[in-house]
């Protein structure tokens, strides 16, 4: 005689496996939707970054001599400034001297081109930020690195624009 508690019958396999299946694909589903939330948590945080700062920039550049320090919630690990107006002292800046610390292609070849933009978040982000009013003291450039995922910079209105400068 048999024993019925060691058998399985065909069926009972047939569940388990099905239970499996079941099992991976809501798992599958949970990680790409999670994986989804994150990206468009990203995608926020670079537009909220994009929107305020340009906004603060323009707003202060009609307000002369009026000094901000702002802090700014950042999608990357540092963010460099370049001073359009500063395009013939492109050569000499580090930002453009190959071996450089400073130096990086993609900023400087947008530098020379004159590109719709002048913010760069580092890594590179697939949006263009530009700011019409930014201006930048000495080397035509100024980056800063991100610590905890935030900047704060200095923000002071000339009357037609504004400097854009690190806190001291």
């Amino acid at each position: 005689m048999r024993s019925n508690k060691a058998q399985f019958s065909i069926g009972q396999v047939f569940v388990y496996i099905l239970a499996i299946v079941v099992a991976g694909l809501i798992i599958l589903y949970g990680y790409r939707a999670i994986a989804g939330f994150k990206g468009q948590a990203e995608d926020i945080a670079l537009v909220n970054f994009k929107t305020s700062i340009e906004n603060d920039i323009e707003s202060m550049a009609t307000r002369f001599d009026s000094v901000r320090t702002q802090e700014y919630d950042v999608p990357g690990d540092e963010v460099c400034f370049v001073d359009m107006d500063k395009k013939g002292d492109v050569d000499n800046a580090d930002l453009c001297i190959s071996g450089s610390e400073d130096y990086n292609a993609l900023i400087c070849n947008s530098w020379k081109a004159g590109a719709n933009q002048n913010i760069f978040l580092i890594p590179m982000a697939d949006v263009q930020i530009y700011a019409e009013s930014l201006r930048v003291n000495g080397t035509g450039y100024f980056c800063t690195e991100a610590k905890q995922g935030r900047i704060t910079i200095r923000l002071e209105g000339k009357g037609d624009s504004t400097l854009v400068s690190e806190v001291q």
